[in-house]
C-alpha cells in the first residue's frame, strides 16, 4: 500500500498544480510529474519479472543503482524491458528537460510548461491497468502511510485480504477525470499550438524588421566567425536561425561537438537556408479540426506538428534574445554605461 499511495499522492498534487491558473503551480506540476514518472519506472525495473531473451524464462532483473542513477538511464532500461515505447521515450525526455530548467535554472516558459503537461496526459492517461500489479506490494502495518487515503473518491470497506484492485482504480479514476485538460483536450492542444505560432511569428517580425536597422552583428560572440566582406549574411534570417540552430545542437548534447562540422561548414551544407521552417497556415487549418477528431488522432496530430514546430520555436526565440541583448549593449555603450 506504501508504493500504492506514494504513486496517488504525487498523482493527485501533480493534477491540482496542473489545474491552476498560476504559471508557478502549473512548472511544479511539471516537477512532480517527472519525478512520479522517474520514481515509478525506477520500482518498476528494480521489482517486476521480465523475460529473459538467452534461456526465454522469468528473471528477477535487480537494477543496481548505479545502473539506473540517472534518469537517461531509467528511461533507456525502461525501453529496453518494453514498459516504454520509443515515443514515450522521446516525450519523456523532452517533459524532463522542461523540469531541469524549471528546478535548476528557474526558468518558466509558459508554452513549453503547456507543451509538458499534455504530454505527461498523454502518458500516464494510458498507464492506470499496466502501473496497478507493480505498485499493489501490500505492507501490512499500522503506519498511517499504509492505509487508505481518501482524496474526495470515497473510502472503500476494508477486507483481508486487501482488495488492492478496487481502492487503486477508483481512487485512480477520481484524480485522473480532476484533470481540467482530459474535458477539453481538442480545445487545449489547439490553443497551446495557436500561441507557439503567435511567440513564432512575433519573434520572425522583430528579427526581420531590426536587422534591417542593425548589422554589426558579426562583432559579437556567436558571429565572431563572420568576416567583415560576408557581413551582409548577418541581415539574413535564414542566416541568422542557422547560427542559433547550430549553437542549440551543441548545447542539447555535447556528444554533438564530435559529429558536427564546423558552423562555417554547418552552414554552406545547409545553403544558408534554415531548414525547420513550417507551414503555418497550413497548420492553423489543420488545429481547427481537432475539434472533430477523437483524441488519439489529437495526440498523432499534436505531436507531429510540435515535431515541427518546436525548433523553429526555440532558434527564433533565442536568436530574438540575443539580437535583443545585443542592442540593449550598444544602448548602453551609446549612453557611457
Amino acid at each position: 500500500m506504501r508504493n500504492t499511495n506514494r504513486l496517488l499522492i504525487r498523482l493527485n498534487k501533480a493534477v491540482d498544480c496542473s489545474n491552476s491558473k498560476y504559471l508557478s503551480e502549473k512548472a511544479l506540476a511539471v516537477i512532480l510529474f517527472d519525478n512520479l514518472i522517474e520514481t515509478h519506472l525506477y520500482h518498476l525495473l528494480t521489482y517486476n519479472m521480465f523475460i529473459n531473451k538467452d534461456s526465454n524464462k522469468l528473471d528477477l532483473y535487480r537494477y543496481s543503482h548505479s545502473q539506473i542513477k540517472n534518469f537517461e538511464d531509467i528511461l533507456k532500461y525502461a525501453k529496453k524491458e518494453n514498459l516504454i515505447n520509443i515515443f514515450e521515450q522521446k516525450i519523456l525526455k523532452f517533459a524532463h528537460k522542461q523540469r531541469n530548467k524549471i528546478y535548476h535554472e528557474n526558468q518558466f516558459v509558459e508554452n513549453d510548461i503547456e507543451l509538458s503537461i499534455i504530454l505527461y496526459y498523454i502518458f500516464i492517461s494510458k498507464k492506470r491497468d499496466e502501473w496497478e500489479k507493480a505498485a499493489s506490494f501490500r505492507i501490512y502495518s499500522s503506519n498511517i502511510d499504509d492505509e487508505q487515503i481518501d482524496f474526495g473518491q470515497g473510502l472503500i470497506e476494508e477486507t483481508f485480504p486487501f482488495d488492492h484492485k478496487k481502492y487503486y482504480f477508483k481512487t485512480w479514476d477520481y484524480i485522473i477525470q480532476k484533470w481540467k485538460i482530459r474535458r477539453n483536450l481538442a480545445k487545449t492542444c489547439k490553443r497551446n499550438i495557436l500561441n507557439q505560432i503567435k511567440r513564432i511569428q512575433h519573434s520572425s517580425k522583430y528579427l526581420e524588421k531590426t536587422l534591417k536597422e542593425y548589422n554589426y552583428l558579426y562583432d559579437t560572440e556567436y558571429y565572431s566567425f563572420v568576416k567583415e566582406k560576408d557581413k551582409e549574411d548577418c541581415k539574413d534570417i535564414n542566416f541568422i536561425l542557422l547560427v542559433h540552430m547550430y549553437y542549440r545542437l551543441i548545447g542539447e548534447d555535447t556528444e554533438c561537438k564530435k559529429e558536427l562540422p564546423s558552423i562555417r561548414d554547418f552552414i554552406e551544407k545547409n545553403k544558408k537556408v534554415y531548414p525547420k521552417w513550417a507551414d503555418i497556415n497550413k497548420i492553423k487549418k489543420r488545429v481547427e479540426k481537432f475539434k472533430n477528431l477523437t483524441d488519439e488522432k489529437i495526440f498523432d496530430n499534436y505531436v507531429e506538428i510540435e515535431t515541427r514546430l518546436f525548433y523553429l520555436y526555440q532558434d527564433s526565440y533565442n536568436a530574438t534574445c540575443y539580437l535583443d541583448g545585443y542592442i540593449q549593449y550598444l544602448y548602453d555603450q551609446y549612453r557611457g554605461k
